[in-house]
């Protein structure tokens, strides 16, 4: 089940709706190493840089650099997070998490190969149709058997900052720089999650400004839960933060701690109250959970390792974040291979807002 009807539901814009159905079939295109099916979502002179096989021009270019160049396998996941869409006229800019499970499986274990990056596209409208015409990819983690690309990928450099060269660069590529107003308008619900996708995406891409334009000047951070603040002595717990500036100060300080780092969210539910609501979101780690997806049992299914808890308030009509709290959880969601995206909020699973309370 792939719940696209779902998500078309959830977008409120045309346009946004989409550009949604063009990467999640692009995406899918890619999972399934299917060339003549990626190229319908790309134009005819479409650019591509990806950190991990470079510069491309063009549908046959792109269609033969981006072809999978491991052995057979059988698991091949792809999902999508923290999905963005912003357009204007016949412009639209894009954003979007991604995480990877490819594996051999001999019947009795998995191998899998795990790697999670960053997707930032330009749309182009023509004909009335949407496509990708400039696709920009940055690898953010890999883990487990890379031997499957090893000689045809660049993988990571775990010892300089970003890991590579990067090919998307926050201040210019970011949806909301790029298109500051989008003309379509949003639902509470899409502008309260957006918040989180803008955060992630300053902390993860070191843009400070569109951090602090998610959150209020009184923000609230509780993260006296949260441990691996101090990479000699990773049983230590952070503390609470008070305003804007200490809050930008944790992310600055946290964000190198590794060469990058992916904050990928779902949606798992939200309460919205007049001016106040209260958004449940799941932050997913592939990479960090080894011992416990790398088997036949859980590969197939989306972990969740950390609760983010963000209450909003709206202030002259813009909605921003005013307290987060962080609360360590382990969560698995069974998924066919062919479901490339999974929110509880979105696709009608658990109601955690009533889950949580009863903790």
């Amino acid at each position: 089940m792939d719940y696209m009807d779902k998500y078309i539901q959830f977008y409120t814009g045309e346009n946004r709706q989409a550009m949604f159905r063009v990467f999640y079939g692009f995406l899918d295109a890619l999972r399934i190493d299917d060339m003549t099916k990626l190229k319908t979502f790309i134009t005819d002179d479409c650019i591509a840089d990806f950190s991990t096989v470079g510069h491309m021009e063009g549908k046959e270019q792109i269609g033969e650099g981006l072809r999978w160049p491991g052995p057979a396998l059988d698991i091949r996941r792809s999902t999508i997070w923290n999905f963005v869409a912003r357009s204007k006229a016949a412009l639209g800019q894009q954003s979007a998490y991604v995480q990877n499970i490819f594996a051999l499986d001999d019947g009795k274990h998995v191998f899998p190969f795990v790697f999670g990056g960053q997707f930032c596209n330009t749309f182009r409208k023509e004909d009335g149709e949407w496509k990708i015409s400039h696709i920009r990819f940055d690898l953010m983690y890999e883990s487990g058997n890379n031997s499957f690309v090893r000689d045809k990928w660049k993988l990571m450099d775990y010892g300089i900052f970003y890991g590579h060269t990067p090919m998307i660069n926050a201040e210019l590529d970011a949806p909301w720089y790029v298109i500051p107003e989008d003309e379509e308008p949003q639902s509470d619900a899409e502008q309260i999650f957006d918040l989180q996708w803008k955060k992630t995406f300053g902390i993860d891409g070191g843009d400070w400004h569109l951090t602090s334009s998610a959150v209020t000047d009184d923000m609230f951070q509780n993260f006296a839960s949260h441990k691996n603040v101090n990479k000699y002595n990773p049983t230590q717990t952070d503390g609470d933060y008070h305003g804007k500036k200490d809050f930008n100060n944790f992310l600055k300080a946290k964000q190198h701690k590794e060469a990058r780092l992916q904050h990928t969210d779902s949606m798992a539910d939200l309460v919205i109250n007049g001016d106040h609501a209260v958004a449940y979101m799941f932050r997913s780690e592939f990479q960090r959970t080894k011992s416990r997806i790398y088997n036949r049992e859980t590969i197939h299914a989306n972990v969740s390792t950390a609760l983010h808890i963000m209450h909003c308030r709206r202030e002259d009509g813009e909605w921003k974040i005013c307290k987060l709290s962080y609360i360590p959880v382990l969560e698995f969601k069974q998924l066919d291979d062919d479901c490339l995206t999974y929110d509880d909020y979105v696709c009608g699973g658990k109601k955690w807002a009533e889950i949580i309370a009863k903790w």
